[in-house]
């Protein structure tokens, strides 16, 4: 766990190259410690190694490691609401975006913001303010600006308008020269 939170830091503060080094190093030491069976730390693993691939814009190799890290939430923890599980659903969702599969992005990214509200609630932590901000690109792009709409607003009542991830939302609606949307 040490070498996976070492990781997100390095990952946080843009320093890719040793995320990738010390993620690579954690999985050889989970498997060695669990060997063939999987584990939630692998899991994590997984899909941090993801989020590292999607800066390099390797999206396909992102795709197998988040695909790996739900499939195991899924035998160790089943479908249920579990942050980490929402969070590499919704990282499924913006590599799928990002491979303009943009429907497929879209059901998925309705999972996983279902889950984030069921769990999160009234909370406004950063991967969730990420959710909307996502599932706002998603209906732009599908050009459903009736659920675009809902999901600013709804993002700007849950955040406020001053929260990063409201202002992100409204810039990548004014930037697409729609901002006539959410007036």
């Amino acid at each position: 766990y040490l070498r996976a939170n070492q990781a997100f830091c390095d990952y946080r503060f843009k320093k890719y190259q040793d995320a990738f080094v010390t993620v690579r190093d954690a999985l050889e030491r989970e498997s060695l410690i669990f060997g063939s069976q999987k584990s939630l730390v692998r899991a994590e693993l997984m899909q941090l190694k993801s989020l590292i691939l999607v800066e390099n814009e390797e999206y396909d190799e992102a795709e197998i490691s988040i695909r790996e890290s739900l499939a195991i939430f899924e035998k160790i923890r089943g479908k249920d609401p579990y942050l980490p599980y929402a969070q590499s659903i919704k990282i499924l969702a913006d590599i799928l975006l990002r491979k303009e599969k943009t429907e497929e992005s879209q059901d998925v990214m309705i999972s996983s913001l279902n889950m984030f509200k069921t769990l999160i609630k009234d909370s406004t932590t950063l991967e969730f303010g990420e959710a909307f901000v996502l599932m706002g690109k998603i209906f732009l792009l599908l050009g459903d600006f009736e659920k675009l709409r809902s999901t600013y607003k709804e993002l700007e009542m849950r955040f406020g308008k001053d929260n990063e991830n409201t202002k992100k939302l409204f810039s990548i609606i004014e930037k697409e020269n729609k901002s006539w949307i959410i007036s």
